[in-house]
């Protein structure tokens, strides 16, 4: 799986996306969070023990766009 950073450690990145609670499908994250496109890591499914939870499509299409700028 690639994946992409999540912090709840918020600065000036120019990249960083802003999660809100009205970004999430379901769950949500316990801190004000971003997602760091530029920040991306491999990781095999099966080290991943539970979701906590997951975008709405928008946002999620709004990451993978950026990722998408990142390396165009």
């Amino acid at each position: 799986m690639i994946l992409a950073a999540i912090t709840s450690q918020i600065t000036g990145d120019q990249h960083a996306i802003l999660l809100s609670r009205d970004d999430f499908a379901d769950g949500q994250l316990p801190k004000k969070s971003v997602v760091k496109p530029t920040e991306l890591f491999t990781m095999h499914s099966s080290l991943i023990i539970k979701k906590v939870c997951g975008l709405k499509r928008g946002k999620t299409e709004e990451v993978l766009r950026s990722v998408q700028r990142f390396f165009s």
